[in-house]
């Protein structure tokens, strides 16, 4: 895992390209259908390239759509409800690609000539692999300038120069339930550190958004619950909208008054996609560094298997 985290630079030179391109088409609205860390991209790039959005799709079948682009994606090319959305676009004869690795996902997108973009194997986790999918995102966006942009990461990126941020805020997480808070703006980092914390670090996580939670979620602190297992973390962005930066400050005194108790943590970085992968970089090194504490398995998610066996994939 450790490896995996500091080679998230290499991803962005990344250089996809379509086989079967002359078939594909990208129109809106753009549908990615994908579970877990296959998803993980489609977050990003919608809190990134704000102009370009994508639907994301995390079930079987596809949403209610009667034109448009289906992106059918699935680092192991085997996930089921993935595979599903797959044959659901093809029975409705939209316009489909896909983004995979390898599996029944590509065996099928070779037997039917559907375009496709192969990531690299390298064997690291789907919810490691973000700087490839979203690669391959921005060539099935068509995007060139999007492409460069992210190529151009690669020698920015200093991943391992967030693992002493990681370290003391699993320092002050370690036997506790993190509620992720975020802007609005920011909710994908929220979501992806709860992923990560998941399934990296092996402990229940949660995530919200300002301002909403506190229109609600905050207050669930206000009667006789004891907080003593919680901590907030607090996902700081100097690029929010300065109400979005004052709520916090607020927020983190009102939680206070109530025993629960914040840590901050601030994004870093001059572009937008630099900071959020930044971001994405210390709750890698998070999510490690609990696991360590903790000493189990960073990698393997064993509770997903057992669960596939049981329902029968």
């Amino acid at each position: 895992m450790q490896d995996a985290i500091e080679g998230t630079n290499q991803q962005f030179l990344f250089k996809p390209e379509i086989v079967y391109g002359d078939q594909w088409h990208c129109t809106q609205p753009v549908v990615l259908a994908g579970m877990g860390g296959s998803a993980l991209p489609g977050d990003a790039w919608n809190i990134w390239q704000v102009d370009q959005p994508i639907l994301l799709h995390n079930d079987y079948g596809l949403p209610p759509i009667k034109s448009g682009s289906i992106i059918a994606a699935s680092y192991s090319g085997d996930t089921e409800e993935t595979l599903d959305a797959f044959e659901s676009a093809r029975a409705q004869q939209l316009p489909l690609l896909v983004i995979t690795a390898g599996g029944e996902l590509l065996r099928r997108a070779q037997e039917f000539k559907i375009p496709h973009i192969i990531i690299p194997d390298t064997g690291i986790q789907p919810r490691m692999s973000t700087g490839f999918f979203l690669a391959a995102l921005a060539k099935a966006m068509g995007s060139q300038s999007v492409q460069e942009e992210l190529q151009g990461l690669s020698p920015v990126l200093d991943p391992k120069r967030f693992s002493e941020e990681g370290t003391r805020i699993a320092a002050l997480l370690e036997g506790k339930i993190p509620l992720v808070y975020a802007s609005r703006r920011n909710y994908a980092v929220a979501r992806i550190w709860k992923i990560k914390l998941n399934e990296t670090g092996k402990v229940p996580a949660f995530w919200n958004v300002l301002p909403e939670l506190n229109h609600n979620e905050m207050t669930g602190f206000g009667g006789t619950f004891d907080a003593k297992n919680i901590r907030v973390v607090l996902l700081r962005d100097d690029q929010d909208h300065p109400r979005i930066r004052r709520r916090m400050d607020v927020l983190k005194d009102v939680l206070k008054e109530q025993d629960v108790e914040c840590i901050e943590t601030n994004f870093m970085g001059s572009e937008r996609i630099e900071r959020i992968v930044n971001m994405f970089l210390v709750g890698d090194w998070v999510s490690l560094a609990l696991a360590n504490r903790a000493g189990v398995d960073p990698e393997q998610v064993p509770m997903v298997q057992t669960f596939k066996k049981a329902l029968g994939t």
